[in-house]
């Protein structure tokens, strides 16, 4: 071959890669992965920390009856998208130690009441000190029994013991006298933030008031196309969406094994190790219906998310579910 042919298919093949490479490019702007919420008023986000924040911004205004975090509650998988509901994370309640009343005044601990009951009430210096034997702590009826929200105490009272010894002293010896001190404690129990918190026993922590959680799941609910590990490539890599996978093996002791997973384009509900991580054992049904719609969609969805990270969804087949992907 002459050095001028070599150099004509040398050229060819240089513009069929190019040409390769643009084929590649317009598929990839095909399949890009966008966001969508309504908080975006109807504005495609590119990442998905975009468009929580987003939804995060309509909530800005609460954050000043105190701080809250916002984390993925749960997903629904559909064919063409997965939804994600998200919300304030939980958080437990706020205690603040209890404070002791007695005689009007308060006390930081209850030792330092006892320390002020028997100030109060002297023995004579020849015979044994003061005794205090607390008393047991019981809720007061309308001031503070069952108060906090979860059914906790905020206030207590009881009745603790004293014995005080008088010196006699033409017989020499001390005669005890007893009596009983009213005393009461205080507490404050209360969520973080009760502009927008509420006591929740499904969750056994404070989270989003069930009724505006109600009333903004269409508000807080963002979706993304499904992530599938179809074809990857490389570290792993899948070529069509960009989206980055890494496992990383923890422990494996062949019965038991537990991995975590890092998907760069999506986070999991439950994933419990931050942004885009999950795990394993985070293998979980994703059943919903579709709150973004309106009127709102009675239709079930169902759906898989794998232990990775990826979706799959499932479509209604007479009375059983068959993978749409087969």
């Amino acid at each position: 071959m002459s050095s001028f042919t070599s150099i004509r298919a040398h050229q060819r093949a240089l513009v069929a890669l190019a040409a390769l490479a643009s084929t590649s490019f317009a598929h990839a702007q095909e399949v890009e992965k966008k966001w969508e919420t309504m908080a975006a008023f109807g504005q495609p986000r590119n990442t998905e920390s975009e468009v929580q924040d987003a939804i995060e911004n309509i909530y800005a205004s609460y954050q000043s009856g105190g701080p809250f975090k916002w984390h993925v509650a749960r997903q629904i998988v559909a064919a063409d998208k997965v939804l994600y509901d998200y919300q304030i994370q939980p958080e437990a309640l706020q205690r603040t130690d209890w404070s002791y009343t007695f005689n009007f005044q308060q006390y930081p601990t209850e030792d330092a009441l006892v320390a002020a009951i028997k100030a109060a009430y002297v023995s004579s210096p020849q015979c044994p000190a003061t005794q205090v034997t607390p008393g047991t702590w019981t809720g007061i009826p309308g001031g503070g029994a069952g108060a906090g929200p979860d059914g906790s105490n905020t206030g207590e009272d009881t009745n603790h013991a004293v014995v005080v010894q008088s010196h006699d002293a033409t017989a020499g010896t001390c005669a005890p006298t007893s009596a009983t001190q009213y005393v009461q404690r205080t507490r404050t129990v209360k969520c973080p933030n009760t502009n927008i918190m509420a006591w929740r026993p499904d969750l056994d922590a404070c989270g989003m008031d069930p009724i505006q959680e109600q009333s903004s799941a269409q508000l807080r609910t963002y979706s993304s196309s499904p992530l599938t590990n179809q074809c990857p490539v490389g570290n792993p890599c899948e070529p069509t969406t960009g989206n980055k996978s890494q496992p990383e093996p923890d422990l494996d002791y062949g019965w038991i094994q537990f991995i975590r997973y890092f998907q760069s384009m999506t986070s999991t509900a439950g994933g419990a190790f931050g942004q885009g991580w999950t795990h394993s054992h985070n293998l979980r049904l994703a059943i919903g219906t579709d709150p973004t719609t309106f009127p709102p969609d009675t239709q079930l969805m169902v759906g898989l998310i794998q232990a990775d990270g990826s979706h799959g969804a499932f479509q209604a087949a007479g009375a059983a579910y068959e993978a749409v992907d087969g």
